[in-house]
């Protein structure tokens, strides 16, 4: 049979001493809390010291007429409860009449001219290129330039451009580019 080592040993006394005292101290300190109480005002309390021989209803009726209330009803404390030293902000006034909003507006154009392309033998067949951020539209007069945005009509120095959403008409100058 293999002898255990020295050091597994004493780790194993060192538990059992520690769970020991811990075990002590819990029961010791149960019994303290119930003297303490008597031992404070002894005119008052002198029947609230327990006996051996009580049962345990009779010890539960004791702590309750010591402490006032039954064990089970713990006072409630919030331990998360917020702090503030900052001044509460005023409360919002309510406005008496409804306010009117604004009617919506279109954003300005996002695209500028480019130049245009003249198809031979049809006078009216015109491609207008425009540009917005990096992105290159070629578009003739009734298509939609993007999701938001269609040209209408063009004139010699301007393009009609409605914005759909709102079905607000735009101008675009364009100016005498020959």
């Amino acid at each position: 049979m293999q002898r255990l080592p020295k050091r597994l040993i004493f780790l194993c006394l060192a538990l059992s001493a520690s769970l020991g005292a811990s075990v002590w101290t819990y029961w010791h300190e149960s019994n303290a809390e119930l003297v303490a109480g008597a031992i404070e005002d002894p005119i008052r309390h002198t029947d609230s010291v327990v006996k051996k021989n009580s049962s345990p209803v009779e010890e539960q009726a004791l702590i309750q007429r010591h402490l006032g209330r039954p064990m089970n009803e713990a006072p409630v404390i919030d331990l998360f409860v917020v702090k503030s030293w900052n001044e509460p902000p005023p409360m919002p006034q309510l406005p008496s009449q409804p306010q009117t909003l604004p009617p919506p507006v279109a954003p300005p154009l996002p695209f500028q001219y480019i130049g245009k392309t003249e198809v031979v033998g049809e006078p009216g067949n015109v491609l207008i290129h425009l540009i917005k951020e990096s992105t290159l539209y070629s578009v003739r007069r009734g298509e939609n330039i993007d999701e938001n945005y269609k040209l209408e009509k063009i004139e010699e120095d301007l393009l009609q451009i409605v914005y759909l959403p709102l079905a607000t008409n735009q101008a675009l100058f364009i100016g005498n580019k020959e």
